[in-house]
């Protein structure tokens, strides 16, 4: 699963200084790539970008707050890519979700 970031305040020399902990699995590229949300076997998309992108996961953008199930198929549209994922977090139009792996056709 992907982690989130957070914030810490620490205080010093009378200043206020924030400082941002990573807590990724993998280091995570910054990326504008078309991709699309597929779900309901096929028969439902969802047009979104990819914002982020690491070997674990994604954070994606949507046109507005996406309405899609807990896992759905992401497609990759300029990289010609499929990825099973999981919805982990959601905030607005925004979504971060972890690459899982597929499962055999057995």
């Amino acid at each position: 699963m992907v982690g989130l970031s957070s914030m810490q305040i620490i205080e010093g020399d009378g200043r206020m200084n924030v400082v941002r902990l990573e807590r990724r699995e993998a280091p995570r590229s910054r990326t504008v790539l078309g991709a699309r949300a597929v779900f309901n076997e096929r028969f439902s998309t969802m047009d979104c970008r990819v914002r982020d992108i690491s070997a674990t996961g994604a954070r994606l953008r949507f046109g507005g707050p996406p309405v899609v199930p807990r896992w759905f198929e992401l497609l990759l549209v300029e990289r010609g890519e499929r990825r099973r994922v999981e919805r982990v977090w959601t905030q607005g139009a925004d979504m971060g979700v972890a690459f899982v792996a597929e499962r055999d056709g057995g």
